[in-house]
């Protein structure tokens, strides 16, 4: 066991409650680095040498609580990040999802932490990103033409506030997360690879909708779960998570994808149904 790009093992039980803002600032550069990076995982009370678990204090146990923690994070950003901070027997676990947009520091705060600042994760450490790292930051945004849009940067905002409100109350599940909410949530490598780089899960329905050969309406209503089953009747449920290799690699023959898929996500935010599911939480 041992740290690394998309893992980090963190010991806070030799600080004491007089530590209580530069312990947050620490999380929040973790945090935002994993975001920054690509998503990973934090896992607190667990030493990387020796995979022994290490007492942490009650109070740390606290901070690190899932709403304890997102109100302090987010202010310190105006973006969204979506994590989860889970604690079991003593350890904490907090997953963090890649964004699409940087998350910057908007105000100064403990343990060096100022306005501007960048953090990124740079193979087994968190660093603060110099002026060329912002630069060469592989941030995969939405599409190229969705960024220039600033109802559209507006609108992804809003919905990663709602996706992270799910996920803070526990209702990440494919019967609560719907597709509009896909739009903010990454997949892992091993999906993107056999779904044509798909980078959100919003991506990787519309593409098993294209392959099945079934449409759903854009609606708040269409979740996940209702998505997976429609996948079930069409093709055998292992093909869901382990698609055949020659289908995927005839996706990735076909000029036109890439602009099909930025199609769908035009789509998508573009929808009047999308405004009204937004429309519901302001």
């Amino acid at each position: 066991m041992g740290e690394w790009q998309n893992i980090e093992y963190k010991d806070f039980s030799k600080t004491t409650n007089s530590d209580k803002k530069h312990v947050q600032a620490k999380m929040f550069k973790e945090i935002s680095a994993f975001a920054n990076s690509g998503g990973g995982k934090i896992i607190v009370g667990i030493d990387d040498k020796s995979n022994q678990q290490i007492k942490q204090p009650a109070f740390i146990l606290d901070l690190l609580q899932q709403d304890t923690l997102s109100r302090f994070f987010h202010k310190f950003t105006m973006e969204q990040a979506i994590f989860t901070s889970e604690e079991q027997n003593g350890i904490v676990t907090i997953d963090v999802q890649a964004t699409t947009i940087p998350i910057y520091c908007c105000k100064d705060g403990a343990d060096n932490l100022f306005q501007g600042d960048l953090y990124i994760r740079v193979n087994s450490e968190t660093k603060k990103a110099s002026a060329a790292d912002a630069r060469a930051l592989d941030l995969k945004p939405l599409s190229s033409q969705d960024l220039k849009s600033t109802s559209h940067l507006d609108k992804m905002s809003k919905l990663r506030k709602i996706v992270n409100q799910k996920f803070t109350n526990k209702q990440n599940d494919a019967n609560n997360i719907n597709i509009f909410d896909a739009l903010c949530i990454s997949v892992s490598d091993k999906s993107s690879e056999y779904w044509y780089n798909a980078e959100t899960l919003f991506d990787v329905c519309m593409l098993q909708q294209f392959c099945f050969g079934f449409k759903f309406p854009l609606s708040e209503k269409i979740s996940i779960s209702m998505h997976l089953d429609a996948c079930a009747v069409s093709i055998n449920p292992k093909f869901i998570n382990q698609p055949n290799k020659a289908i995927c690699e005839t996706f990735r023959k076909i000029s036109y994808m890439p602009k099909l898929i930025d199609a769908w996500r035009q789509s998508a935010l573009d929808s009047n149904e999308l405004d009204s599911y937004l429309a519901q939480f302001e």
